[in-house]
């Protein structure tokens, strides 16, 4: 498997499976909350440790691109933008319609 997620990001995921642990060992009143919140604590504590997220894995597949292209495109984007506010073309990717040429009926 290749990690999908940062370093920042395995360390949130670390910290909140184990606050989610450690609020399912305190009594709780319903057994359905309580292995809740082990599964979805051991599940982050897993991601976290392994570096790998299965539900970004899968957005990253239908979605077609991966973190680094998106990355790349981000950092393409900046670039671009700033760009086109120094008066240049501006990006291909998100053209503006021009209304000024709709059809409007007259009366």
């Amino acid at each position: 498997m290749q990690q999908n997620m940062s370093t920042p990001d395995r360390y949130i995921r670390m910290v909140t499976g184990l606050l989610s642990i450690g609020m399912a060992s305190r009594r709780r009143s319903s057994p359905i909350t309580r292995t809740l919140l082990w599964s979805f604590g051991a599940m982050k504590l897993a991601e976290g440790a392994t570096g790998w997220c299965p539900m970004q894995a899968a957005t990253e597949l239908l979605g077609g691109k991966s973190q680094q292209q998106r990355q790349q495109h981000s950092s393409g984007t900046s670039a671009a933008s700033s760009k086109s506010k120094a008066g240049s073309q501006p990006d291909s990717d998100y053209e503006i319609p021009s209304y000024s040429k709709m059809d409007h009926p007259t009366n």
